[in-house]
């Protein structure tokens, strides 16, 4: 008798705690459920105003720009190339002034301008796309790395050019 007495408690125990773990369990699930789903309780401002945010932060960091390789130069005696780049970078001041309206969309086309760039290629230079620093071409479309922020230098050394595309 004392061992069914035993054992029917044991049972209530381990019933118990599969009962509560199952109710803990579930409780859990609304909650990560909920939690996915808060992006959608944000309106289109706030959603804006996170967005414009984050490409905020991203210009500010960025080193890299796209651009257009105008003329080539090479001085005489040394490994370098000079290019003049038409390059593409954000424009932070427009950015800065769109509204969060602007950034509410699925995609958002963040402003840039033009500005031409004298950069020294030399033998430091990470080279993506061509062989050696003679295979660079005018009209060649590069990835520039400045190694700094491009809205604040007019000439700089490139850390790495990319060849992006080329007319054949």
């Amino acid at each position: 008798m004392k061992k069914s007495v035993l054992i029917t408690l044991v049972a209530i125990v381990l019933v118990t705690f599969v009962v509560l773990f199952a109710v803990i369990a579930s409780k859990g699930g609304e909650k990560k459920l909920g939690g996915s789903s808060s992006g959608a309780d944000l309106t289109p401002q706030q959603r804006g105003d996170i967005v414009k945010e984050h490409h905020l932060e991203l210009s500010k960091k960025d080193t890299r720009f796209n651009g257009v390789v105008g003329s080539v130069t090479t001085p005489k005696g040394v490994n370098v190339k000079i290019l003049e780049i038409e390059g593409f970078i954000d424009d932070f001041e427009a950015l800065r002034n769109m509204s969060p309206e602007d950034f509410a969309g699925d995609s958002v086309e963040v402003p840039t301008m033009k500005k031409t760039f004298k950069v020294a290629i030399d033998e430091n230079t990470k080279l993506i796309g061509f062989k050696d620093l003679g295979d660079i071409k005018s009209g060649d479309q590069v990835m520039i790395d400045a190694g700094q922020d491009p809205k604040k230098v007019e000439e700089f050394t490139a850390i790495e050019i990319s060849l992006n595309f080329r007319v054949q």
